[in-house]
């Protein structure tokens, strides 16, 4: 269990930093260094490589080490044309059937997201809470852990952060999440998933 904790904690320090930009695409990552870097063994250091590599965030190299995958536009397309369709049958379960206190909730992250407008990596934070949250009041518990699964995909954490870094498209991703939940509680389907189809084409 150890090992396993100490290879989930080295994965995500790797996306973060991935995803942030602190490692840029190209960039050579060598388990010994690794597990220097974070002050681990290298066997959670070379696992969390690894798994990285099936995630399609770094590539193993012909000779020793991995290295840092582009993230190129058909990644991007692929990924957020499975989130939309997921998200898409879970709204549609929702119209009309937000409840008050679950519109309050969502409300209050988005002010959160207001707030935190000038705070790329903490703006992406919420804006995924609100999109999780939202899907956590549909009623089908196996779509809702498929998604939740889908957000927390390197992948996808990668594509948040290179959509979120310019200040005026947080603002635009703000106002069609209002808009969004909006449509969702007033029962119109059609407005709620075009402001969806948005938040993946914006």
């Amino acid at each position: 269990m150890l090992m396993a904790n100490l290879t989930a904690e080295v994965k995500g320090k790797i996306t973060a930093a991935v995803a942030s930009g602190e490692l840029a695409p190209g960039t050579v990552l060598r388990q010994e260094h690794i597990a220097e870097r974070f002050g681990v063994s290298r066997t959670p250091a070379r696992e969390a490589l690894v798994q990285l590599a099936a995630a399609g965030v770094v590539s193993q190299r012909s000779g020793r080490g991995f290295e840092v995958c582009p993230l190129d536009d058909t990644t991007v397309a692929d990924v957020q044309q499975v989130r939309f369709s997921l998200e898409a049958l879970a709204l549609r379960s929702l119209t009309g059937q937000l409840t008050p206190r679950a519109r309050l909730e969502l409300s209050h992250r988005l002010d959160q997201a207001e707030l935190a407008l000038d705070d790329p990596a903490e703006f992406f934070e919420l804006s995924r809470r609100f999109h999780i949250e939202l899907v956590d009041a549909c009623a089908n518990s196996y779509l809702r852990s498929v998604l939740t699964s889908v957000w927390d995909h390197p992948v996808q954490q990668r594509i948040g952060a290179r959509a979120g870094a310019d200040r005026a498209q947080r603002q635009a991703t703000l106002a069609t999440h209002r808009e969004l939940l909006a449509a969702l509680a007033d029962g119109d389907g059609a407005v709620a998933e075009a402001a969806l189809m948005r938040c993946h084409t914006d």
